[in-house]
């Protein structure tokens, strides 16, 4: 779920950030933690390797409409499979 805020700010992961399971059976990025405390929208991630699915962020102001499409870094192999 995205916050509405006078000044969104979305971001995906780079390649230094991306999301590990350390530990955990889930997922994490330090971009989480940034995001459950609703400082920005983190999206883009892709949590299945042989499943990348690209969905949009639809935002409307006005009769302006915007989808904003995001992918994180994946190393090479990933997407050739």
């Amino acid at each position: 779920e995205y916050f509405s805020v006078d000044l969104p700010v979305f971001s995906i992961h780079g390649n230094h950030d991306d999301p590990t399971r350390d530990g955990c059976s889930e997922m994490l990025a330090a971009l989480d933690l940034l995001a459950v405390s609703n400082l920005l929208n983190y999206f883009g991630r892709s949590d299945e390797v042989d499943k990348v699915v690209v969905k949009p962020v639809l935002m409307e102001k006005g009769s302006t409409k915007i989808a904003l499409y995001g992918l994180g870094s994946l190393r090479d192999e990933r997407l050739n499979r």
